[in-house]
């Protein structure tokens, strides 16, 4: 638990039933940032499958590029997707 700003939050990632029936890692990822005059919360839902293993590695890089491109204030709303997009392949390089 993190409190940030006058806000608290307790966020937390848990193996679900099916995942642990098979066998399955938690692939969900969460981040908290903080930026100057708030926070971002970022969360991304693994992919739930065990052909896909590195579905915990793309939601950690999803939640990174999101904070990352939310955290510019030069960005214009209109510019965020094609920003997500390349902070998220630069990440997976």
């Amino acid at each position: 638990m993190r409190t940030l700003h006058h806000y608290t939050a307790a966020v937390s990632c848990r193996t679900g039933e099916r995942h642990l029936r098979k066998r399955l890692p938690c692939q969900d990822r969460w981040l908290l940032r903080e930026i100057p005059g708030g926070i971002i919360l970022a969360l991304a839902d693994g992919h739930s499958d065990a052909r896909c293993t590195r579905a915990g590695f793309g939601a950690r890089i999803a939640c990174a590029a999101a904070a990352d491109v939310l955290s510019d204030p030069a960005l214009a709303p209109e510019e965020l997707g094609a920003a997500l997009s390349r902070r998220f392949a630069k990440l997976a390089e």
